[in-house]
């Protein structure tokens, strides 16, 4: 849910001035929360990305981007931290390889769409997009009159994060979900055989190091424990009770992980598997709308569609190999009614939160536009 700064118009007091108390002016307003410290030791200049795996927006309108190719995560301090209400004007873009490459003065065909995020406290998306000879890498806005425009990160502050090579120089940042106090990355090497978690606490300083662990699951298609297998999407969830990430693989188990356990620094971590989108099939992304037991997890599923589940089936505590597998096939499966089927999702390459009620999706098409959430 997006954090938006309401501004309070105090009481005007009606008080005579024997009273020796100030007026009060209609318009005098309450200051706007103190957003929180996400970055220490900042640095300037050219942050000389090699790559833009994957973007993500964290508190105070920090753009987490996973630049594999360095092996290393680097926060941007974007200072878009006040609601824009024109953000989402542009409503259908129509092709973004068209404006991206209208941005870069190149061909669409030149151009290749890596991840697409919004921002929470702007509603302005942000769109992850490169050359295909791989010459460039940067991020786009989406302006209000439909355009892509590149974001000059060399005039934003910066920290890096470097993690130890996954296997070979080089890596691909597939996944990173950033909360109120953690920030997680999902790692694998080129080959795309596995996967690591680099777990950090927010506030970040220049230079610091992320707990790292791999992860441990149950593959029921494969009716055996793996090790190898690459994350391809996460989400991550908070309640009262903590928090958590969850991580879907090739062969689309669902695995539950505590972040604090991530943080502990063990080699490697087991999580809980508590649904499986079954066998054949892939996740291709998660939006999760709203917070606590009113949130909704939706997923784009290739060769399923789109789908809707509470956070109750997520926070289970069985495994898939102790219960009867959750297997969303819409019909016949006695666990079926824990899921719906959100049809405006289907075959979405990329989902994000526009705000409280909509979706951004984007396909492998070139088109970019908002959706109203499925409803249950």
């Amino acid at each position: 849910m997006h954090l938006r700064f309401t501004l309070f118009a105090a009481l005007l007091i009606g008080c005579s001035p024997t009273q020796g108390e100030p007026d009060i002016a209609p318009n005098d307003a309450e200051p706007a929360p103190e957003l929180p410290t996400v970055i220490l030791d900042p640095q300037t200049g050219d942050p000389g990305l090699g790559s833009v795996d994957h973007i993500t927006f964290g508190p105070a309108g920090h753009l987490f981007v996973g630049d594999g190719a360095n092996d290393r995560l680097v926060v941007f301090s974007t200072g878009d931290v006040t609601l824009d209400e024109t953000a989402d004007d542009w409503e259908k873009i129509g092709n973004l390889y068209v404006q991206v490459g209208d941005a870069l003065g190149v061909d669409q065909s030149d151009t290749v769409v890596l991840d697409v995020t919004v921002n929470p406290m702007s509603g302005r998306t942000y769109v992850a997009a490169a050359l295909q000879d791989g010459s460039y890498y940067g991020v786009f806005t989406v302006t209000s009159d439909g355009k892509a425009q590149a974001v000059d990160l060399a005039g934003l502050e910066w920290v890096a994060v470097e993690y130890p090579e996954v296997q070979g120089a080089g890596s691909v940042v597939t996944e990173i979900e950033a909360t109120s106090g953690w920030v997680v990355a999902a790692v694998t090497e080129q080959s795309w055989t596995a996967s690591t978690l680099v777990t950090l606490p927010l506030p970040i300083t220049h230079g610091d190091a992320g707990s790292l662990t791999t992860t441990r699951t149950y593959h029921r298609v494969h009716t055996q424990w793996e090790t190898f297998a690459p994350i391809t999407a996460m989400f991550s969830f908070e309640d009262d009770d903590g928090a958590w990430i969850g991580a879907s693989y090739q062969c689309a188990p669902v695995v539950r992980f505590e972040i604090e356990e991530l943080a502990a620094g063990n080699a490697e971590t087991i999580g809980v598997t508590p649904f499986d989108y079954g066998g054949g099939r892939q996740v291709l992304d998660f939006a999760v709308l709203g917070t606590g037991d009113d949130a909704q997890v939706f997923a784009s599923v290739s060769n399923l569609g789109g789908t809707s589940i509470e956070p109750s089936l997520f926070l289970t505590d069985k495994n898939v190999d102790e219960q009867a597998p959750v297997v969303f096939d819409f019909s016949g499966n006695p666990d079926h009614k824990k899921v719906d089927n959100a049809t405006k999702l289907d075959e979405a390459i990329d989902l994000a939160v526009q705000d409280e009620t909509r979706l951004v999706r984007f396909f492998n098409t070139g088109r970019l536009s908002i959706v109203d959430a499925p409803s249950r």
